[in-house]
C-alpha cells in the first residue's frame, strides 16, 4: 500500500521550495512533530538543491511504503540525464549530499516509537542518456538567468567544479587515447619517417595545432629537419634550423620553449612572424630525449588563439617521450639493416669473385691439360722409339735414366688426368639419387684389387647409411680416399683400413681410417688445397689434386671434409653429407644406386 507520494520535477529553483512543502505534508501524515517536519523539509530541500546543482534535471520522489514488516519512508532522486549516481555524488561531496541524507535519517528515526518497525531509505534510479558538456553549460546558463534573485551560489559553484572536472577528464582521456593510437603505430614503425608521420598526424589533431616539425640533432653535426606538417613549415622550415629559433633554443637549453601569445613570439623570434600563411599565435617546442641523450626537438604551432593547459603540455611531453624512444629504435633498426646490407653486399662480391676465380681456374686447368697432353704424348712416343733403337747398346745406367724419364712422363699424364677431372667436377651438374654406401665401398674395393694384390690388407667396414648424392662423384670420393689409404700403408706388414659412419647434427659423417705413415696435424689445412703435398717421397705417387677434388665434390653436396693424423700413427679422413636431402638441383634421378 502506497501512502501520499510526492513527485517534484526539478526544472526551476522554485521547485526546491515546493519539494520542502510537499515533504511537510508527508510528515504530517506520519505524525511527525512540527519541529522535526521543518528539519526534514530543510534536509530534503538541501538534497534536491544539490541534485539540481549537479545537473540532475530529473525529480525527487518522496513517499511512504507499507509492507508486511512495517512502513518505509522512501526518498528517491531520479536522474533524467546527468549520468551521476547518487552514491557517487555523495561519496565525492560528503559535506553536501551525504550529510543531508544522514540528517534526514537521524531526524526521522529519532522520532519513531519503539516497535513501529519504521525504516528510512534513500534510493536513486538512472534513466536517460548521459549529459554532454554542452548540455551542462546550457543548464548552468539557465540556472543563472532564472534564479529571480534567489541565491544559487552553491549550485553555480558545484556546477562550475563539475564542468572543470569534466573538462580535465575529457582532455586527459583524449590525450591518453591519442597516445595509445600513437604507441600502436610506433610499434610497427621501422623508419624515422614512419615515426614522424605517426607523431605529427596524431599530435596535431589532438591539440588542434596548425603545423608541426621534428628536428634531429646528429652527433657532431648540424640540426637536420626530419619532417614538417602544415604549409608554413613545409615552406619555411629552414628558419627553425638557424641558431636562434624555438627548436634550437629547446635543444640547447634541453627544456621546453612555450610561447602562448603572438607578443611573446614577436619578442623572442620576430623572423618567424614574417612566414605565412596565417598569423602565428602560439607555439611549443619540446626536447626529444632518450635517457640523458638529447636527440632533437618536437614543435607544434598554432595560427589561432589557444590556451595550452597543463593536460595539453603533459600530453605533448608524453608524445615527445614516445617519439624519442621510437626514433631511437628506428635508428638502431637502420644501423642493423645497413650493417646487414653491407655484409650481404660484401658476401655477394666475394662470392662473385670466388666464382669468377673458380671459373678461371677450371678454364686454365682444362686448357693446360689439353696443351700439355699432346707434347707429352709425342715425347713418350719418341722416347719409346729411341729406347728400341738403342736397346743393343744400353747399359744399366742408361736403362735407369730412361726409366726415370718414363716415370716422370707417367706422373705428368696422371697430373693431366687429375686436372681434367678437377675442371669437370666443377662444371658437372649434380644428379642426386639414393646411394647405398656399403655397396659403393664394395665396388671401389673391387676396382682396387690390382694395387693391393700380394699385400695383407685387413678391411673393417661397419654399417653405412644410404645417402642422397651423385653416385658417380661420390664413387670418386671413396675411390680416392681408399686408394690413399692403400698407398700410405704399403710399408706396413699388415695394413688396416677401416670405413665407418656416425650421425651428428643431421649429418652423416663417413670416416676412412688407416694405420699408415700419417701426417703432421699442424699442416692438416693444406691437405685439401690444389697441388699441396705433405709427403715428398718419390715412392708415394700423387700430384696434390686428388684431395682437392674430394673437397670440391663434398662441398657441392652441402658437406665438409676433415683430416686427423700423426706421423707414424696413421690418418683418418672424414667427410659429411646431409642426412636430410637438400632441395633438388637440376636433373635428378631418384633411383637407388647399388
Amino acid at each position: 500500500m502506497i501512502f501520499p507520494l510526492d513527485l517534484v520535477v526539478l526544472t526551476h529553483p522554485d521547485d526546491v521550495l515546493h519539494a520542502a512543502r510537499r515533504t511537510s505534508l508527508i510528515a504530517d501524515r506520519l505524525g511527525i512533530p512540527a519541529l522535526v517536519q521543518t528539519r526534514v523539509g530543510t534536509a530534503v530541500a538541501e538534497l534536491a538543491r544539490n541534485a539540481l546543482a549537479y545537473g540532475a534535471g530529473g525529480a525527487v520522489h518522496l513517499g511512504v511504503r507499507s509492507g508486511v514488516d512495517g512502513q518505509f519512508l522512501t526518498l528517491e532522486v531520479q536522474d533524467h540525464g546527468a549520468g551521476f549516481k547518487l552514491e557517487q555524488m555523495l561519496e565525492q561531496h560528503p559535506d553536501h549530499g551525504l550529510n543531508a541524507v544522514r540528517r534526514l535519517v537521524d531526524h526521522l528515526t529519532a522520532r519513531v516509537a519503539p516497535g513501529r518497525g519504521m525504516r528510512v531509505c534513500a534510493e536513486q534510479r538512472l534513466t536517460g542518456p548521459l549529459w554532454t558538456q554542452e548540455a551542462l553549460a546550457e543548464l548552468a546558463a539557465t540556472l543563472e538567468t532564472t534564479s529571480n534573485g534567489t541565491p544559487l551560489d552553491l549550485a553555480r559553484r558545484h556546477n562550475a567544479q563539475l564542468l572543470s572536472t569534466l573538462q580535465r577528464e575529457q582532455d586527459t582521456n583524449r590525450g591518453m587515447a591519442t597516445l595509445q593510437r600513437v604507441t600502436a603505430r610506433l610499434l610497427s614503425a621501422n623508419s624515422s619517417a614512419d615515426v614522424a608521420e605517426a607523431v605529427l598526424s596524431e599530435g596535431l589533431s589532438s591539440v588542434g595545432a596548425s603545423g608541426g616539425v621534428i628536428v634531429l640533432r646528429p652527433e657532431g653535426g648540424p640540426l637536420r629537419l626530419l619532417a614538417a606538417r602544415g604549409e608554413r613549415w613545409m615552406r619555411h622550415a629552414a628558419l627553425l634550423l638557424q641558431t636562434v629559433s624555438p627548436v634550437s633554443d629547446c635543444i640547447q637549453l634541453e627544456q621546453p620553449v612555450v610561447l602562448a601569445t603572438r607578443a611573446d613570439i614577436a619578442r623572442r623570434y620576430p623572423a618567424l612572424l614574417a612566414t605565412g600563411p596565417g598569423e602565428l599565435r602560439a607555439l611549443a617546442a619540446l626536447p626529444l630525449q632518450v635517457g640523458r641523450e638529447l636527440v632533437g626537438s618536437l614543435m607544434m604551432s598554432f595560427t589561432h588563439e589557444v590556451t595550452l593547459t597543463t593536460p595539453d603540455l603533459d600530453f605533448l611531453q608524453a608524445l615527445a617521450g614516445s617519439c624519442a624512444q621510437a626514433l631511437d629504435r628506428a635508428r638502431l633498426y637502420d644501423l642493423e639493416r645497413d650493417h646487414a646490407e653491407e655484409l650481404e653486399r660484401r658476401v655477394e662480391e666475394r662470392t662473385g669473385r670466388l666464382q669468377e676465380l673458380n671459373m678461371e681456374l677450371e678454364a686454365f686447368a682444362y686448357s693446360m691439360s689439353q696443351d700439355l697432353r699432346e707434347p707429352l704424348r709425342h715425347m713418350q712416343g719418341f722416347l719409346g722409339l729411341l729406347e728400341r733403337q738403342l736397346e743393343p747398346h744400353l747399359d744399366d745406367k742408361m736403362r735407369r735414366h730412361l726409366s726415370i724419364i718414363h716415370t716422370a712422363g707417367n706422373r705428368m699424364n696422371a697430373l693431366i688426368d687429375d686436372l681434367v677431372q678437377f675442371s669437370q667436377f666443377g662444371r658437372r651438374e649434380l644428379h642426386l639419387q639414393d646411394v647405398r654406401l656399403d655397396m659403393l665401398v664394395v665396388q671401389v674395393r673391387s676396382d682396387l684389387d690390382a694395387i693391393s694384390r700380394g699385400r695383407t690388407v685387413r678391411w673393417q667396414v661397419g654399417p653405412l647409411p644410404t645417402v642422397q648424392a651423385d653416385a658417380l662423384l661420390l664413387r670418386q670420393v671413396l675411390a680416392h680416399l681408399l686408394h690413399n689409404a692403400l698407398k700410405f700403408t704399403r710399408d706396413r706388414e699388415v695394413a688396416v683400413i677401416e670405413v665407418s659412419a656416425t650421425l651428428q647434427d643431421d649429418f652423416h659423417l663417413i670416416h676412412v681410417r688407416d694405420n699408415g705413415v700419417g701426417f703432421d696435424p699442424l699442416h692438416a689445412d693444406r691437405l685439401f688445397r690444389l697441388f699441396q703435398r705433405l709427403h715428398r717421397d718419390d715412392t708415394l705417387e700423387g700430384a696434390g689434386v686428388g684431395l682437392a677434388n674430394v673437397r670440391r665434390i663434398v662441398v657441392r653436396h652441402g658437406g665438409r671434409v676433415f683430416a686427423e693424423g700423426h706421423p707414424g700413427a696413421g690418418a683418418c679422413f672424414s667427410f659429411s653429407l646431409p642426412a636430410v636431402p637438400p632441395p633438388p638441383a637440376g636433373s635428378m634421378d631418384r633411383n637407388t644406386h647399388s
